[in-house]
C-alpha cells in the first residue's frame, strides 16, 4: 500500500525529469554548435546542428536523471520503488531518444567532431547503437540507461552530512559518461578475449555495464543510506 502511494508521486519525477533533459540538450547544442561556429565558421552550424543535438542526448538524459535522484529522495521511502522510477524512467527515455534517431534521424550521420574529445566514443556509440539490430538495439540502450539508474546510491552516501551527495553527484555523472566511454574502447574488450569470449562491441559494453550497474546497487545496500521519503499516510 505504501509502495502504491509512493508511484503517485512518478508525474512529478517524469515532469521535472522532461524538463531538466530538454533544458541541457539544448544547452549542451548551444554550446557544442558554437565552438563549431568559432573554430569552422557559421556554415558549420547548418552541418552540425542536428547531429550535436541527436548525440548530446546521452548526456543530458544522465544529468536528467542525476538531478532527478535527489528529488527521489525526498519523495520515496523505498530503495526498491526508488530504483523501479528511475529505471523505467531513464529507459523510456534512451529508448526514445534512440527510436528518434532510428526513425527519424537516421541520415543525420555520425560526424561527432563538433563534441568534446572525451565525448565523442559514446556519441558515436549511441547513433551506431540506435540503428543497430533490435537486440543490440534494446541491450545496448537497456544497460546504459541501468547503469545511469544505479547511480542512485552516490546521493545518499552519509546520513550526518546529507549534503555530500549534492557535491558527489556532478562528479559522479560525469566519471559515469567517462566510464562508458572506456568500456567502448579496444582494451575493454581485450577483457573478454583474455578467457576466451569474442562477444561484439555493443555486447561486451553492455556486460561491463551490467556489472557497474549490480556493483552499485551492492554497494547500495550494503553502505548507502536509505531514501528518506515522504511522510508515511496510510
Amino acid at each position: 500500500m505504501l509502495q502504491f502511494c509512493q508511484m503517485k508521486n512518478l508525474p512529478v519525477v517524469v515532469f521535472r525529469f522532461l524538463i531538466i533533459f530538454i533544458v541541457v540538450d539544448l544547452c549542451l547544442t548551444l554550446a557544442w554548435t558554437t565552438g563549431a561556429a568559432l573554430d569552422h565558421g557559421l556554415d558549420a552550424v547548418r552541418l552540425v546542428l542536428l547531429v550535436v543535438l541527436v548525440s548530446a542526448m546521452p548526456a543530458s538524459i544522465t544529468a536528467a536523471i542525476f538531478i532527478c535522484f535527489f528529488l527521489v529522495n525526498r519523495l520515496f521511502a523505498s530503495r526498491l520503488a526508488g530504483y523501479a522510477v528511475l529505471v523505467v524512467l531513464s529507459a523510456a527515455a534512451t529508448a526514445g531518444a534512440g527510436l528518434l534517431v532510428r526513425f527519424v534521424c537516421a541520415d543525420c550521420g555520425s560526424d561527432v567532431s563538433a563534441m568534446p574529445a572525451l565525448y565523442r566514443p559514446l556519441a558515436q556509440w549511441f547513433v551506431r547503437v540506435s540503428a543497430a539490430p533490435w537486440a543490440d538495439f534494446s541491450i545496448g540502450l537497456g544497460t546504459f540507461a541501468t547503469m545511469n539508474a544505479a547511480c542512485w546510491s552516490l546521493t545518499r552516501l552519509s546520513r550526518n552530512r546529507p549534503l555530500l551527495g549534492a557535491f558527489v553527484a556532478p562528479s559522479a555523472a560525469l566519471a559515469a559518461l567517462y566510464l562508458f566511454s572506456i568500456y567502448l574502447s579496444g582494451p575493454a574488450d581485450a577483457v573478454f578475449r583474455l578467457v576466451g569470449l569474442d562477444l561484439s562491441r555493443t555486447m561486451t559494453t553492455a556486460a561491463l555495464a551490467a556489472c557497474t550497474a549490480l556493483g552499485l546497487v551492492l554497494f547500495d545496500a550494503l553502505f548507502a543510506m536509505k531514501p528518506t521519503g515522504a511522510p508515511r499516510h496510510g
